[in-house]
C-alpha cells in the first residue's frame, strides 16, 4: 500500500484584498445582469395534446444582436 503524500501548499489559494473583492463583485453584478428567464407556451390544437408551458433560463451573449445561450434542449 503505497503512503498518501502530503502537500504543504493548499489546494486553493485566496486572497483577502478589497480591490480583488470589488472586482470580482462587479464581475458577479455583471453576470447576474446577464442572465435571463425564457417561458414558453405553445398550442397544440393539430395533434390533440392541447398547450404545453416550459420554463428554461439562459444569459445574453449579445445584446446589440439580440443573442442568448442555453441549453440544447430549450
Amino acid at each position: 500500500m503505497e503512503e498518501q503524500q502530503q502537500h504543504d501548499e493548499p489546494m486553493l489559494k485566496t486572497c483577502d484584498s478589497e480591490a480583488t473583492s470589488s472586482y470580482q463583485l462587479g464581475g458577479f453584478e455583471k453576470g447576474i445582469r446577464a442572465i435571463v428567464s425564457i417561458r414558453l407556451l405553445s398550442v397544440r390544437t393539430f395533434d390533440g395534446n392541447g398547450a404545453s408551458f416550459s420554463v428554461a433560463t439562459g444569459f445574453v451573449v449579445d445584446m446589440e444582436r439580440r443573442l442568448i445561450l442555453t441549453n440544447r434542449h430549450v
